[in-house]
């Protein structure tokens, strides 16, 4: 899976926490938290696969214009 940054978070495809399913979280770079802070979007929804995941991430990042981390 391919990670984004923006030069502060990193942005990532995550299962979350007792689901099989999956949404793009985030976390600043250098931290040490375990866990995952799903990314506040409207179009951040959770999803059955971790690829449906991963491609929005991939056109969210090239919207923004982050890069691969």
């Amino acid at each position: 899976m391919v990670k984004y940054t923006d030069g502060k978070y990193i942005y990532y495809v995550s299962a979350l926490l007792g689901d099989k399913k999956y949404a793009v979280c985030k976390k600043e770079i250098g931290s040490k938290n375990f866990g995952n802070h799903k990314y506040k979007s409207s179009a951040n929804k959770t999803v059955q696969t971790e690829g449906e995941a991963q491609d929005y991430l991939d056109r969210l990042a090239e919207r923004k214009g982050w890069q691969e981390y």
